[in-house]
């Protein structure tokens, strides 16, 4: 009598000691005890993971495994065992990746669901364990993808003021190396390095137009580059002779005409420079941080006073409107500022902030208010002088590169003076 009076609590301490395992290195999950007796639950069986394989991004995309034999978490906070009050575990379902317990998001006898771990693997081994039962589920292999990763391999002493990318996925990014400029980098879609373009400056705005015929910056000035390759910048319009001399040009893009689309600070418009020089003056008295052209509108991120405003300008041949407000930044994010925005083929529009943390923003076509892209990935630049995304462009596919972030799982971005990395945002870019 005594034996099996001791028996329970001995087989609860080694269960408690398999639960507390997180490795998943423990044969089972077995635990003996139900309501004072020993029971033992059925083994949990996984027939499907969706989505399928390889269209999954880690740390970001929720799974649903289905199967069978899973038990939903206990609700009680304690159980007794043989008249003694004993804590019971409130989770009965586990999922483990790779060997590591991943927390669940929902369970019930068929289906768990739960966020994928921030590892990108070809394949990972996804398995199932369930408290009382003698054995785990078998594994199964699956493919994790990359939510985000870097471009290049930026130094510690080099910070991007700008970034353009081309067609076959290649970024453009004007650096500052160790303070001074340091040129213009070409990084293509193998993450291979080499100079562009050597410059005296560096830009505070970068475009690729393969209409217009290249590269082209504006640097805090009044006048519209075209870079080179291996020489630097040419002047392929000046202000001087309009009457906004004085622009500090700040905002640039291209639309599919090989139009360049150009706003800045001190300046009473936005203007459109053509491939033959001609301008169409759009007035306005905001200081333009970053311009969006597309088919039907210009959008812009404006500073009017103080106050942060995406704007829509409706667009009809040559004659630009007047502009609506599509997002009042300041009101919905006070202290927030879009510095780069960039939209996604189906209306989806990527804003670019000087948040310190999360500072990728989405606002989905149809929507009033913004959502963070991928929460607790990623971060921005926070050195001195720094002022958080400073570029957002597609590149191939699903690929938004931006600059001025770093990966928060990636100890050589997060030790960088602003990053340059693609993002796989599952949709497809507008180009």
């Amino acid at each position: 009598m005594r034996l099996r009076s001791l028996l329970p609590l001995s087989v609860l301490a080694a269960g408690a000691l398999l639960a507390a395992c997180d490795t998943g290195e423990a044969p089972s999950l077995y635990d003996p005890i139900a309501n004072g007796t020993i029971a033992v639950k059925a083994n949990p069986m996984v027939t499907a993971i969706t989505p399928a394989s390889g269209q999954a991004l880690a740390g970001v995309t929720v799974l649903t495994i289905s199967g069978q034999n899973f038990v939903p978490s206990r609700t009680s906070d304690s159980v007794v065992v043989n008249g003694v009050k004993m804590p019971a575990l409130k989770d009965s379902t586990y999922v483990y990746v790779n060997g590591v317990r991943v927390p669940t998001l929902s369970v019930t006898p068929t289906q768990i669901t739960f966020r994928a771990p921030n590892v990108v693997a070809a394949g990972a081994q996804i398995k199932v364990g369930v408290l009382g039962a003698p054995s785990f589920s078998q594994a199964t292999t699956y493919a994790l993808l990359a939510a985000v990763e870097r471009v290049g391999a930026l130094k510690n002493t080099e910070q991007p003021t700008a970034m353009a990318t081309d067609r076959t996925g290649s970024t453009y990014t004007s650096l500052l190396v160790s303070g001074a400029p340091g040129g213009i980098r070409k990084t293509n879609a193998q993450r291979v390095d080499s100079l562009y373009a050597p410059s005296a400056s560096t830009y505070a705005a970068l475009t690729w137009s393969p209409q217009a015929g290249g590269l082209f910056a504006g640097r805090n000035n009044r006048a519209l580059y075209t870079i080179v390759k291996g020489v630097g910048e040419q002047i392929f319009y000046d202000f001087a002779n309009s009457n906004d001399r004085n622009i500090r040009i700040r905002a640039l893009d291209a639309d599919d005409a090989g139009n360049l689309w150009v706003g800045g600070s001190n300046t009473v418009a936005f203007y459109r420079v053509a491939p033959d020089k001609s301008v169409i003056t759009v007035p306005y008295t905001g200081s333009v941080l970053a311009i969006e052209a597309r088919s039907d509108a210009i959008y812009v991120s404006a500073l009017e006073g103080t106050t942060n405003k995406i704007l829509r300008f409706p667009l009809s041949g040559t004659t630009v409107g007047a502009p609506q407000t599509t997002l009042d930044v300041s009101a919905a994010l006070p202290g927030v500022q879009v510095n780069a925005l960039a939209f996604a083929a189906n209306g989806d529009l990527f804003l670019g902030t000087n948040r310190p943390t999360n500072p990728i923003l989405q606002l989905r076509a149809g929507q009033t208010a913004p959502e963070t892209l991928y929460t607790g990935l990623l971060v921005s630049d926070t050195n001195p002088g720094a002022t958080g995304v400073v570029g957002l462009s597609w590149g191939t596919g699903n690929l938004l590169h931006a600059a001025g972030v770093e990966i928060v799982a990636d100890p050589k971005s997060i030790t960088a003076l602003g990053d340059v990395i693609r993002i796989n945002t599952l949709r497809a870019g507008e180009h």
